[in-house]
């Protein structure tokens, strides 16, 4: 609501906010795709070149890659259309007058044109596409159509770049490639969604907070600034609330005394005591990540997950390759590697959900998984969000919290409260929720369950900001094992004690460390080695 921003050719601006905040209608309002505006002024330099990316991109399904990368209706595939279609002309024996061919070369220099095909196939590879280059768009997974999406905005440069979630379904070193090809658009406007601090860090100066009930701040200094600005800002409103609920008692009494306001002056009264009430309100939005596995976490025996002389191989790809680990508890572990390389394979070994080639996988008897899987799978997207709770509640072998009390179960209205699912969000649909509040449904579900093994594949896609600190919170004090495999380097800086990286071929690593560290020893190694 009255919204406020300004965007200069080279400015880099992150929206963050709370997952139905509006921060993708804003994108999309600003990228020049009407989302619901009802009020206030957009103005737009006449000529503009933006590139959206969309959180769900279209394209033609029956296009290759490449057919959908080349025949994006962007100034610069223009061009080279036409100019494709002059020298098919030229090949063809047609005349073509030595003025026009003049011109189109002229404009192929100006608009660094002759090497877009490199460009195209570096952008789609190092976004990891290049394994399903010749597939139709109609045959590749969400995350794969956003991969291509995504390279296909970053060939030109564009006067307007405009990214929802830019990192979801992109491998650490494609997050990394990503931050370099946008910090070199130096005369490019960039206007972004995303989760991941570290990139936020890395590529946007400037944040704009979007704060979940109508309100916008804007912060200058990253992610850090963001973070200082908003809690100064909370301790003030608090303080302000903390003094209007002391005036508001006072007057309470003098509304009980039902004054007939027939005067002026006791009318303008009983306005300041609607407006008081208000301001004693707590409108905050602050995730609180309810606690579900602090009592009621099922006990570990000694035998967790021991793998012994594991091998696994779909054809000639491996795999595992005699890879032998037994988890203990309080292992935290990281999974890296690019894509394609089986991490989600391996998570779903673990599980038994996979079987071996050769060696075994002994899963200890007392273990209960929980999948947070990347895509949310909901049977029914018509049921309310709080009849679907009511069916998690039921299969849970039960939760404790504040509201329980010791080894009682939590209401379903109190469990979504907590997940910041307040009274009208409890009786959606699910399947109106945005993306982000789908996943936070997700996760309520997977920890509701209590188990003390929990796997997380992509976790941090699609949740708010406070969300993912709200869940790094609760797993510092998580005791039973966590495994997780993310793009977002600050999560998994944060969580992990070591990582398993994956070099390809069944090979994998084990890291003492978190992510910065292990990146820093692969730089000094690749130097070494040039050297």
């Amino acid at each position: 609501r009255n919204v406020d921003i300004a965007l200069n050719a080279g400015q880099r601006v992150a929206v963050v906010g709370p997952n139905g905040s509006g921060k993708s209608t804003l994108l999309q309002v600003l990228a020049g795709k009407d989302a619901g505006r009802e009020d206030g002024e957009l103005w737009v330099r006449k000529g503009i070149n933006t590139a959206f990316l969309e959180q769900e991109p279209p394209f033609d399904e029956e296009l290759n890659v490449l057919e959908a990368v080349y025949t994006r209706d962007t100034p610069l595939f223009r061009l080279l259309r036409r100019y494709d279609g002059m020298m098919a002309k030229v090949a063809a024996g047609e005349e073509v007058s030595e003025n026009a061919m003049a011109n189109i070369l002229e404009e192929m220099d100006s608009n660094n044109a002759w090497d877009t095909e490199n460009k195209a196939h570096m952008a789609l590879e190092m976004l990891g596409c290049e394994e399903f280059m010749n597939r139709k768009m109609g045959e590749l997974s969400g995350g794969q159509r956003k991969r291509v999406a995504l390279a296909a905005a970053l060939i030109e440069e564009p006067d307007l770049l405009v990214l929802d979630e830019p990192t979801n379904h992109l491998s650490v070193e494609g997050v990394e490639w990503l931050e370099n090809r946008v910090n070199e658009m130096t005369n490019t406007a960039v206007l972004l969604v995303s989760h991941d601090r570290a990139f936020i860090d890395n590529v946007c100066p400037d944040i704009l907070e979007l704060d979940g009930v109508g309100g916008s701040h804007r912060h200058r200094g990253g992610y850090a600034a963001y973070l200082e600005g908003r809690a100064a800002r909370w301790a003030a409103e608090e303080q302000a609330r903390a003094a209007a609920r002391n005036t508001l008692r006072k007057e309470q009494e003098w509304m009980r005394r039902q004054p007939k306001a027939r005067a002026t002056k006791e009318k303008a009264r009983i306005e300041r005591f609607y407006n008081l009430t208000e301001r004693a309100a707590d409108k905050g939005s602050k995730t609180k990540m309810v606690d579900l596995v602090e009592s009621r976490q099922l006990r570990m025996g000694d035998i967790i997950v021991e793998f012994d002389m594991a091998t696994l191989a779909f054809g000639d790809k491996k795999i595992l390759d005699d890879f032998t680990y037994s988890f203990v508890k309080g292992d935290k572990i990281g999974l890296v590697g690019p894509n394609g390389a089986g991490k989600t394979t391996f998570l779903r070994t673990i599980m038994g959900e996979i079987a071996l080639d050769s060696g075994w996988c002994n899963i200890g008897e007392t273990i209960e998984f929980g999948y947070y899987s990347q895509m949310p799978e909901f049977r029914d997207p018509t049921q309310t969000v709080v009849d679907f709770v009511k069916e998690v509640e039921s299969d849970a072998k039960g939760y404790v919290g504040s509201y329980g009390g010791e080894g009682g179960k939590m209401s379903a209205y109190k469990l979504l409260e907590r997940f910041n699912f307040g009274g009208p969000k409890q009786m959606t649909r699910i399947g109106d929720l945005s993306g982000g509040e789908q996943r936070r449904l997700q996760l309520l579900s997977v920890l509701a369950k209590c188990p003390n093994f929990l796997i997380l594949d992509e976790p941090t896609n699609d949740l708010d900001l406070d969300t993912i600190e709200a869940l790094e919170e609760m797993l510092e004090d998580f005791d039973g094992c966590v495994i997780v495999v993310s793009h977002d380097r600050q999560f998994v800086n944060n969580l992990v004690d070591h990582i398993f990286v994956f070099e390809g071929d069944g090979i994998i690593n084990d890291w003492s460390g978190d992510y910065t560290a292990l990146r820093e020893f692969l730089r000094r190694l690749e130097e070494e080695r040039e050297s």
